[in-house]
């Protein structure tokens, strides 16, 4: 997260490098190449950064996304024991009520278990 903060503002900063530096280019067009260097340094860590930025958020929202999955697993077998339940048919009372269980320990795991689904900026 530290490297994801860090990046973001070595990011902005260099954008606001770069503005200054096409302000000058623009102010003077006779000196465009000495001017050019630094402007393309800054985008160049930029790009680097936002890069980084990048990645970091792609890993959180693959982990967001296991995450959800695996509480969706969950949900969908309590739900499966759930009809179970209901029908006269299928496993015995004790195995039902057992399964029961089990779905009350997901659904603690669900609940308690912190979600990553909002990913910083």
């Amino acid at each position: 997260m530290e490297t994801q903060r860090s990046s973001w503002e070595f990011s902005k900063f260099s954008l606001i490098d770069v503005a200054k530096g096409m302000t000058a280019i623009d102010a003077n067009q006779d000196s465009f190449s000495a001017q050019s260097q630094p402007v393309a340094d800054s985008l160049q860590k930029t790009a680097r950064a936002l890069r980084t930025r990048l990645q970091a958020r792609a890993s959180s929202l693959h982990e967001a996304k296991m995450e959800c999955h695996e509480k969706l697993k969950m949900v969908e077998h309590c739900c499966k024991v759930l009809k179970d339940i209901t029908c006269s048919c299928g496993p015995s009372r004790e195995e039902k009520w057992k399964s029961v269980r089990v779905c009350i320990v997901s659904w603690k795991e669900i609940l308690v278990t912190p979600s990553n689904l909002m990913v910083t900026q």
